[in-house]
């Protein structure tokens, strides 16, 4: 402890700061007189209760806040996991406003249990000037008033709302990064939209389980800045979904956001688009309820993909292989999900036809020996110039894939890797391996490795 004494107030303070709650830090009182009261002056105050709200806990928040006084709050943090009873309200409203005089950065405020946000949130934590990173998480009745000036946001963080409300004038200047996520439901719609076409400089948009009071919802996210979108979740199936982001370079859709009977998808202006990832859109599910009521699930497919031909990597499952598009840009192509349905399995020649720049090719596990395979009687243009990585994982040596893995190195011209996992394990494995050694290749720089 010797070489702790030497440090100064202010570095024990913020080594302090690290610990998980305040009430940690507090424990530190026992070291020395010295230590008593310092826990109370770092610049990050995190309290976490469990205990009904106890009078032992409000004495101990009120103290702290006593004893930092009117030193800058870097950090504050309020996380009550019982419901708050009406009589604290005034209490709880009083600690926010003071922390937000104290020029808090940043602010994470979890009552849980639906807490009525009408009476809890001050009207100065929509005016503050210091305010950088926000977590509201476990309110109702959340209404973000017109007027609100919060001109050094960053990060928005919501979660586990009910009855948001965003009207539709509000601005957020600073605003990058929006999380929403756990079951943030919106009085409407209109109020997501409002919040994300409200935000000037916005570059991701992370949202789980999107839900409105509107059924059934529909989800439209339009911004000029927006960069990253990820939609994920258990969600209820949407009438449709729209994105219009020309700064968009980043695409995650999981099975949450399959439409519902008679929905769409327009993606539009999507041109500055890089990755996008279909790994976990389980279309299997969406195919054969669309086809029991007579929908055609190609034109569900494309209005999907139509949107995204500029992308560059490309990461889906193998049932959207037998619905591909022009994709001009794809170097990057990774079938990650095996489609478990058997018209779901078609494709892959078709796919190879329509990117003509295909650099990768990697096919994960589970997925290979599901493919149906139908030699082409004209060889895709990106075999001649173009295709320098194949990579195929869970081969066990089935006729139809040692005849894939043939194709392949008989027409690729400019192939330099074809990496291999095999299956099997002893003879069998050294048997195969062999046979694909001898395999004719049309590429001289090809080296084929196995793992």
């Amino acid at each position: 402890m010797d070489w702790l004494s030497d440090l100064p107030d202010s570095i024990l303070s913020h080594i302090l700061s690290f610990l998980p709650t305040t009430k940690e830090a507090a424990q530190t009182s026992v070291l020395s007189t010295r230590w008593r009261n310092l826990y109370a002056s770092a610049n990050c105050l995190k309290f976490y209760d469990n205990e009904w709200f106890s009078d032992q806990f409000i004495a101990f928040v009120n103290r702290v806040l006593l004893l930092h006084g009117t030193a800058p709050i870097e950090e504050f943090s309020l996380e009550i996991v019982q419901e708050i009873d009406f009589d604290y309200f005034d209490l709880v409203r009083g600690w926010l406003i003071h922390v937000l005089n104290q020029s808090v950065q940043n602010l994470c405020f979890a009552p849980w249990y639906g807490a009525d946000a009408t009476n809890l949130l001050p009207t100065s934590l929509f005016s503050s000037k210091t305010l950088v990173n926000l977590s509201l998480i476990g309110l109702s009745n959340v209404t973000i008033p017109q007027n609100v000036s919060l001109p050094s946001l960053n990060t928005l963080k919501l979660e586990a709302l009910f009855n948001l409300t965003i009207p539709g004038e509000v601005c957020f200047p600073s605003l990058k990064t929006i999380f929403v996520q756990d079951e943030v439901c919106f009085r409407d719609d209109k109020s997501f939209q409002s919040l994300v076409s409200c935000c000037l400089v916005l570059e991701e948009l992370f949202i789980f389980h999107y839900d409105s009071l509107c059924y059934p919802p529909e989800l439209c996210i339009s911004n000029p800045s927006l960069k990253r979108l990820t939609l994920q979740g258990d969600s209820n199936k949407l009438l449709n979904l729209g994105v219009d982001a020309p700064s968009l370079v980043y695409l995650n859709l999981s099975y949450a956001y399959v439409l519902g009977i008679g929905g769409s998808y327009s993606l539009v202006n999507l041109q500055s688009l890089v990755i996008v990832d279909f790994t976990n859109m389980d279309f299997d599910d969406l195919f054969e309820e669309f086809e029991h009521f007579g929908i055609q699930c190609r034109d569900i497919a494309i209005g999907l993909l139509a949107g995204i031909t500029n992308v560059q990597s490309l990461y889906i499952s193998s049932a959207l292989l037998r619905h591909p598009l022009k994709y001009r840009n794809l170097v990057l192509v990774e079938i990650i999900r095996p489609s478990i349905g058997y018209g779901n399995r078609e494709g892959l020649v078709e796919l190879l036809e329509m990117t003509p720049n295909l650099r990768t090719l990697i096919f994960r596990q589970g997925v290979f020996e599901r493919l149906i395979w139908d030699p082409p009687k004209r060889v895709a243009s990106c075999f001649f110039s173009h295709i320098k990585v194949i990579e195929v994982y869970s081969f066990d040596g089935e006729a139809t894939q040692m005849e894939m893995i043939e194709y392949f190195l008989k027409n690729a011209c400019v192939l330099e890797s074809l990496k291999v996992q095999l299956r099997m394990k002893g003879k069998k494995r050294v048997e195969i391996a062999k046979k694909l050694l001898t395999l004719p290749r049309e590429s001289k720089m090809c080296i084929v490795k196995f793992v």
